[in-house]
């Protein structure tokens, strides 16, 4: 541990006369200039240096950032470039990282933790995943390249020769170029040049003199792209679900039902875990959806959602007995991977289909039945327009969601041709009845 002195200033007598510790260190504060001081080793170095606290999202981290070796630079000179240094940090730039003038994409990146607010909003593991993803497999060439030397001129033609090179399966793995192939790579594009705007910005916010963002070129030039809007038809809609009846392994089979029955997003609905899931009041916690913990919610199970899942249970245990899934796993749905459970199962059930298109599958048949607008987007987890004063006023609970998702779930049920058990009392009718 350091050995605090007295503060004094520092002056050229003062630095020569402070005597070198047997062991560990001293510290000399300048009581003119505060953050100011010099660092006494026992090996006989005696470096300047300048330390000041930073608010880092909530939190105060304490920086201190070295000027110089005494010997190597005066005390005068010392003074002078931590007053420069002590200015950075009073408006909250960390000295420590790169200048705009050298700084790469790949230090840009790496700072971001360290870069107060270089993102409005705080982003999950998985979407800090997805971004590092985007800048090894589209920015490869750029990693080790200065951003003042990015222009618009380079942005402009990344931005073409990404759209072609995503179309033509470039960067897709050997065994889904098939279905890369099939996409024209314009969304891909604006992505990843969007993340490229975002981090440069975030970046400038730290290191003002970073030049203007090349990204702004491209306000015009964005592909003109329409959000998928794919569902399964209703007409193919029992197909599908007795196609899921086909799938050898029932974990998959029920992730892809359920995932129909709730309108979960695909990661939501492959990481629910037992702790989640109260059967006896039939709900489901998901503690982490997207956009973080704070956007945590409860759904309402449907009698028929009831039954599975506990039917789920009991065969999760018959499975592990047979070596054929994890013993003691705590997810719905486990699976023999790293993470423990399913993630998108691809399985062929005859009919076209992706996860996220259950998911307005969902949304769909729950228009249809003419539910109110708000109940389905807090089902589905969608947060209510700003200028919706009256969304913004309401707050549905559990039990009055319970009567939309069963309605939902009732709906799916005989569009799918699928015969309720005769053991099975509608969830709301076995309330009143007890």
């Amino acid at each position: 541990m350091p050995k605090q002195s007295l503060a004094t200033r520092l002056t050229k007598t003062v630095v020569d006369s402070t005597a070198c510790p047997v062991t560990g260190q001293t510290i000399v504060r300048d009581d003119d200039l505060k953050g100011f001081g010099l660092l006494v080793s026992a090996g006989g170095t005696k470096s300047f240096f300048v330390q000041r606290d930073l608010h880092r999202k909530g939190k105060r981290v304490t920086v201190r950032s070295s000027i110089g070796k005494y010997g190597l630079i005066t005390c005068e000179e010392a003074r002078k470039r931590a007053t420069v240094l002590l200015g950075k940090l009073a408006d909250g730039i960390d000295p420590r990282m790169p200048t705009a003038a050298g700084i790469t994409l790949r230090q840009a990146w790496a700072g971001t933790d360290k870069f107060v607010g270089w993102s409005s909003v705080p982003r999950s593991a998985n979407t800090q995943r997805r971004y590092g993803l985007i800048l090894r497999k589209y920015f490869v060439s750029w990693l080790d390249r200065p951003l003042a030397s990015i222009d618009e001129q380079d942005v402009l033609r990344r931005h073409a020769e990404l759209q072609r090179e995503v179309a033509a399966g470039t960067h897709a793995s050997p065994d889904v170029k098939h279905v890369v192939k099939s996409r024209n790579g314009e969304c891909t594009a604006n992505d990843a040049l969007r993340f490229l705007r975002a981090l440069w910005n975030g970046t400038k916010r730290q290191l003002k003199d970073l030049p203007p963002n090349p990204c702004g070129v491209m306000d015009k030039r964005w592909f003109r792209t329409e959000r998928p809007r794919t569902v399964v038809p209703v007409d193919d809609l029992a197909a599908w679900w007795n196609g899921t009846a086909t799938i050898t392994n029932p974990t998959r089979r029920d992730y892809l039902r359920l995932a129909l029955l709730t309108g979960l997003r695909r990661a939501s609905a492959a990481e629910i875990a037992w702790n989640d899931v109260d059967l006896e009041r039939g709900s489901l916690r998901i503690p982490r959806p997207k956009g973080g913990a704070e956007k945590a919610f409860t759904l309402p199970l449907s009698d028929y959602m009831i039954e599975m899942l506990r039917a789920r249970r009991i065969e999760n245990g018959e499975l592990a007995d047979k070596g054929w899934l994890p013993t003691g796993s705590p997810w719905v749905f486990p699976a023999w991977g790293a993470s423990g459970h399913l993630s998108e199962p691809r399985e062929d059930v005859g009919v076209k289909y992706s996860t996220h298109a259950l998911r307005r599958t969902y949304s769909t048949i729950a228009e249809s039945l003419d539910i109110s607008p708000y109940a389905i987007k807090t089902l589905i987890n969608h947060s209510q327009p700003k200028s919706d004063v009256t969304g913004g006023y309401l707050n549905l609970s559990v039990e009055r969601l319970r009567v939309a998702q069963q309605r939902i779930t009732d709906e799916i049920l005989r569009l799918v041709g699928e015969r309720r058990p005769a053991d099975v009392i509608p969830f709301d009718r076995r309330q009143v009845a007890a």
